[in-house]
């Protein structure tokens, strides 16, 4: 086909925009897989080998009633096997109604890139046969190149659907002569937090559930996402009828009268270093009430309140320009939602009007 493969030219319109992709880095090498697929991420936890599982199969482990196959993605992209370590990550993905589990050496952000097709040509002299096939694209990230996992890619020509379907076990037994894969060189103490990882992992649901999790609301705001804790949201409202406010900052858009209460209308946009646009564009409102502090955020629109566990969100980097506002980033289907620290923004007072002066 003169020079392209018919699944090159397929993704062609995949790529054509930004989207939300899950970072990591394995052996000095950026990749980035995208965050539709991620369900969870966590430290790694002691294995147990599976029965006639392929190589690259790190082995298994219960995940609250499930055993989860764990694939050692260095081993499948053709690097040699090393002894693991305590900062090792499992990043869990669920494609086509299965999930396994990849080992990187560490999860660096939760970004949104917009990847560029590679075509088979390209990356066929570079690439080792079996990471070739999982590589559909790069994308730039500074300096840095980020290669783009193909989740599909990633699989063939493996076969570890079976290794998940042994949701009614409680745990796996060693086969017999089968050596532990972290009986290589690992240190005692580290050899405990590997232990105690696989512990508690294996809760159960009914545990799970009873973990406290984080109650957000998902906002837009010039086209990206952020979600605020609902312990700070008052109500939602459309913005009525705005009174400007004299010699008051830009973020101040002025007071709106809610069901008989005066509400300081405030504008974010600024802080996080989001462009600018008129006020007239935000057509809701936030209410929210931090300690002492009441105002409303304008907002473009309201998307939707969630549960998010703590676990489930990615702490922010230094890439991250938010002027410190964000504490991390969650995914959700396929958005990237940034988590504001509302008591921060109102403590540095850069939303609170000296009445003096005015």
């Amino acid at each position: 086909m003169s020079g392209r493969s018919r699944r090159y030219q397929g993704m062609e319109n995949r790529f054509e925009l930004e989207q939300p992709y899950l970072v990591f880095s394995l052996h000095d090498t950026l990749y980035g897989i995208e965050a539709k697929w991620v369900e969870e991420i966590f430290g790694l936890p002691e294995l147990t080998p599976a029965i006639e599982a392929p190589p690259e199969i790190a082995g298994v482990f219960n995940l609250r009633g499930k055993i989860l196959p764990v694939m050692d993605l260095a081993i499948r992209f053709g690097y040699r096997r090393h002894a693991y370590r305590t900062s090792d990550s499992v990043i869990v993905l669920t494609y086509e109604a299965m999930s396994w589990g990849i080992i990187v050496d560490r999860v660096c952000d939760l970004l949104a890139l917009c990847a560029t097709p590679i075509a088979p040509e390209i990356v066929g002299g570079r690439l080792e046969n079996d990471r070739k096939r999982a590589i559909s694209g790069v994308a730039h990230l500074g300096a840095d190149l980020v290669m783009i996992l193909d989740i599909a890619g990633l699989l063939e020509p493996r076969d570890i659907t079976k290794l998940d379907s042994n949701e009614g076990q409680t745990d796996v037994e060693l086969t017999h002569g089968e050596s532990h894969p972290f009986d290589r060189q690992i240190d005692p103490q580290d050899r405990e937090i590997f232990q105690r990882r696989r512990q508690q992992l294996r809760q159960t649901i009914a545990r799970v559930e009873e973990e406290e999790c984080l109650s957000l609301a998902a906002i837009e705001l010039s086209g990206e996402y952020f979600g605020i804790d609902l312990r700070w949201v008052r109500e939602f409202a459309k913005i009525g009828r705005v009174t400007p406010i004299p010699c008051c900052p830009e973020h101040i858009i002025g007071n709106t009268n809610l069901r008989g209460e005066i509400v300081t209308l405030v504008a974010i946009r600024g802080l996080l270093n989001l462009p600018l646009i008129e006020s007239a564009a935000a057509s809701h409102m936030v209410v929210v009430q931090v300690e002492n502090w009441s105002a409303g955020i304008a907002v473009d629109a309201v998307l939707d309140t969630l549960e998010v566990s703590p676990k489930a969100i990615i702490p922010k980097t230094e890439r991250t320009d938010d002027r410190g506002y964000t504490i991390g980033t969650v995914p959700d289907r396929g958005k990237l939602i940034s988590l504001l620290d509302l008591p921060k923004i109102f403590q540095r007072g850069e939303l609170i009007v000296d009445e003096e002066i005015c």
